[in-house]
């Protein structure tokens, strides 16, 4: 079984998406004190990574909803645990008030070990 990550990222690769909203969230200061684009983007997969694995345990059957095209629980989970907030947390508050921890890597070492394990046979 993959992760909701997983399951969103072959969704888009296969193109199911078509004609369908991409929902961003946008943690607004993340990147502040970063020099450079492929550091914000690090830190941005390790927090969407560390999301995804609190989305799938909120919502249990969220990669079926996701491969039917189906993003209402989804959205629904992001406003009221992110969005609603705005600015009113730092993002290193904001992801330890959502997940229960500071921002951490774990989550993103998984998948990316997951993933280039069966790809490469590690």
């Amino acid at each position: 079984m993959t992760n909701g990550l997983e399951c969103l990222i072959d969704i888009i690769d296969s193109g199911e998406l078509d004609n369908q909203p991409i929902i961003v969230t946008n943690l607004g200061g993340l990147n502040q004190g970063f020099g450079n684009t492929q550091q914000i983007n690090a830190l941005f997969n390790i927090v969407s990574a560390q999301l995804c694995v609190k989305i799938n345990d909120d919502i249990k059957d969220l990669e079926d909803q996701i491969r039917k095209g189906k993003f209402d629980s989804l959205l629904g989970w992001l406003h009221e645990k992110i969005h609603v907030h705005g600015h009113k947390y730092d993002p290193q508050e904001l992801i330890q008030k959502v997940t229960g921890s500071k921002i951490d890597a774990a989550a993103y070492i998984r998948y990316l070990t997951g993933k280039f394990s069966d790809i490469y046979g590690l």
